[in-house]
């Protein structure tokens, strides 16, 4: 990259632009996005996510990916991002979340997560609600509260 490039892309970070989300976009997989310990913060930081974090060599994870996938492009529709992250080369983010068991499902939405409990019924996925919270649980600072359905 030119200097002439390098500091149009400093000026338009330093003026706000790419503050929502990061500069560099996250690796995908179809409409999946990839996500790391690395990029985690700045891809989140805005929007309605739907996360899975899972093991890659957990069978319940691997019956869920192309449930992911195909569910990561009925949301696009709705501006919900679809998410997965690997719980095993992600630690940081696995012990954040304190996972205990893979899949784990989280809905991210006005700076609140609710995990998804229902997870290992996997037709049911696709009938979440893109901005609901039926079937969830609220974390709050490491707290979990029932939500009323």
């Amino acid at each position: 990259m030119s200097v002439r490039r390098q500091l149009l892309a400093a000026l338009l970070l330093a003026a706000g632009f790419g503050s929502c989300c990061s500069s560099r976009p996250a690796e995908k997989l179809g409409d999946v996005i990839i996500l790391t310990d690395e990029n985690f913060d700045a891809e989140t930081a805005c929007g309605v996510w739907m996360l899975d974090i899972y093991a890659p060599g957990c069978i319940y994870c691997q019956q869920l990916d192309p449930i992911w996938r195909s569910f990561a492009s009925e949301m696009k529709k709705h501006d919900v991002k679809v998410a997965k992250i690997d719980g095993i080369q992600n630690r940081v983010i696995a012990k954040r979340f304190g996972i205990k068991g893979y899949p784990s499902i989280y809905l991210l939405r006005d700076g609140q997560t609710w995990q998804y409990n229902s997870v290992r019924a996997l037709q049911e996925v696709s009938g979440l609600q893109p901005i609901g919270v039926a079937g969830c649980r609220l974390q709050v600072h490491g707290t979990k509260h029932v939500v009323p359905v």
